[in-house]
């Protein structure tokens, strides 16, 4: 009587010992959690900050004393997530290291962002190296969360180990049945340490990926890829909203015989899109429980769309669509997704539009001299490969001089809009025009020969004759010269030397007139036509 006592309370005790020390326990790895959760926090503040600063360092219609807050607003932000991060990685010395890559590419990005605010405009060369040093911070972001996750998981390995070790004493306490259920949910513990872990692997893999890639096509395949492969059976559309905003466009493969395509290729307008109009996740059910329809996406699948947000404008969404609903959790991987794609796609989005600008002629609407050299060369080459023809126009309005003298600048730039609108709509699709500077244009005519060339360019000359420009009373002509690959020059530099020559000669020749190239060996003028 007296041991069977003893034993019970001895098992009471022993039960209330390891029941403390269980709940030791799981405080413990809640606070790691909680840690975890924070450094990752920290660390993600970190590149946010760098690419928040990199777009107003790049933005040229702001104030620049607002842009100058905002950015140093942002470096304050920085500086207190980098000390709280590195204090918490002090304990392991890769991790430190780690936090040094960060601090130094962040370092070398800031040396180059402040030039986004001197008074002369950054070259190309300079925005290139800007966009390098971002990619660095990233990478270095990157390499940084997967130590701190390194760091913590080992951590709640070290806990899930001790709580193993206290289950197995608790089972062996306790007896069979206590061993059972002991061990059943210590094995569905270490199964779901394991989901979570793949996935947080997944997901640091992912914002490493997001950080290298060169344009936002790559961007939004990278997206849709890893959604679809961290939700199984799920199909996955990009939807963009394009440069306009008035139409939302699939930035990645859709089923062109769906419903999705049928409304897109129709002009889907943003508001069609519930996600958009909402700004927030919304999902649909082919049962049609919710109160809120979607008409875009079709009523065959679940349906699940996420906004993408940048600085509280929508730039476009993530549309999710397989048979079952997705779960809360699975919700919550697609946002968290979205949230870290959707800077990089609106800083990639950004320098798209940038770049575009730079390449056009803001009078015209034409590609200017840059985009003409680097398209010229190009057709060049391309017309090299297959052996076609290539026709290159050279177009100088006559007397613009005395249009600007007499009627003023306004009016003469109602005569170059005018002729940049009479080009676009006489080339073909396949063609490509472009304000050289000027008064001059050049026109590049694939797959054309001279013959094909002189019917386009008598067609050119006739046009611009013909245009009526308001406040404009005298007659506006153009003369043009035409060179054709191979026959004139087999590089881009002869063939567009060959075409300014046989303009000048056009011009000498009385104007209003074109004149083709010579052909090497040949002498004399070669008169195409005249007024």
């Amino acid at each position: 009587m007296y041991r069977a006592l003893l034993l019970r309370l001895l098992l009471t005790a022993g039960a209330l010992a390891l029941g403390g020390a269980l709940w030791l326990t799981a405080v413990e790895q809640r606070s790691v959690a909680d840690r975890r959760a924070a450094r990752m926090q920290d660390a993600e503040t970190l590149l946010d900050t760098t690419l928040y600063q990199e777009l107003e360092a790049g933005l040229s219609n702001e104030a620049p004393m607002h842009r100058l807050q905002e950015f140093l607003a942002k470096e304050a932000t920085y500086d207190l997530a980098f000390v709280r991060v590195e204090r918490a990685s002090r304990t392991d010395p890769r991790t430190e290291a780690a936090v040094a890559d960060v601090a130094s590419a962040h370092s070398r990005w800031l040396a180059a962002a402040k030039k986004g605010f001197e008074t002369r405009t950054p070259t190309a060369a300079e925005l290139d190296a800007r966009h390098g040093e971002v990619e660095d911070v990233g990478a270095a972001v990157a390499t940084l969360r997967a130590r701190i996750s390194a760091e913590e998981s080992a951590a709640q390995s070290r806990l899930a180990a001790i709580l193993f070790a206290i289950g197995a004493g608790l089972s062996l306490l306790l007896g069979v049945a206590g061993s059972f259920v002991v061990g059943r949910r210590s094995r569905a513990a270490k199964a779901r340490a394991l989901v979570n872990r793949a996935e947080r692997d997944a997901q640091a893999e992912f914002v490493g990926a997001m950080q290298i890639v060169q344009d936002e096509h790559e961007a939004h395949e990278l997206v849709r890829r890893h959604v679809e492969r961290s939700l199984p059976g799920s199909s996955v559309v990009v939807l963009n909203r394009n440069n306009s905003a008035n139409r939302l466009e699939a930035a990645t493969p859709v089923d062109p015989e769906g419903p999705l395509a049928e409304r897109l290729n129709a002009g889907a307008e943003p508001k069609a899109c519930v996600a958009v109009r909402l700004g927030a996740t919304h999902s649909d059910t082919p049962d049609g429980e919710g109160l809120l329809r979607c008409t875009l996406c079709g009523k065959d699948t679940a349906n699940t769309c996420t906004p993408l947000l940048v600085s509280g404008e929508v730039i476009g969404s993530v549309l999710v669509q397989r048979s079952e609903p997705l779960d809360a959790p699975q919700i919550a991987r697609v946002t968290e997704t979205v949230a870290q794609a959707s800077p990089v796609l609106g800083n990639l989005r950004n320098l798209a539009i940038a770049e575009m600008h730079a390449a056009t002629d803001a009078l015209t609407g034409l590609p200017n001299r840059r985009a003409l050299n680097d398209t010229m060369r190009r057709m060049v080459a391309h017309a090299g490969r297959t052996l076609q023809p290539l026709t290159a126009l050279a177009l100088d309005l006559d007397h613009f001089k005395r249009v600007n003298d007499r009627f003023g600048h306004e009016k003469g730039d109602d005569v170059l809009a005018a002729v940049g609108r009479l080009l676009a709509a006489t080339l073909r699709e396949s063609d490509f025009a472009a304000r050289a500077g000027g008064e001059e244009f050049f026109m590049l005519l694939p797959d054309t020969d001279s013959e094909g060339g002189l019917i386009l360019a008598h067609r050119i000359r006739t046009g611009i004759a013909q245009l009526e420009i308001a406040g404009v009373d005298c007659p506006v002509t153009g003369s043009i010269g035409l060179a054709t690959f191979p026959l004139h020059g087999t590089d881009s530099e002869t063939l567009l030397r060959k075409a300014d020559r046989a303009l000048y000669a056009a011009k000498e020749a009385g104007r209003d007139r074109v004149h083709v190239a010579l052909v090497h060996g040949e002498t004399g003028e070669r008169l195409a036509a005249t007024t």
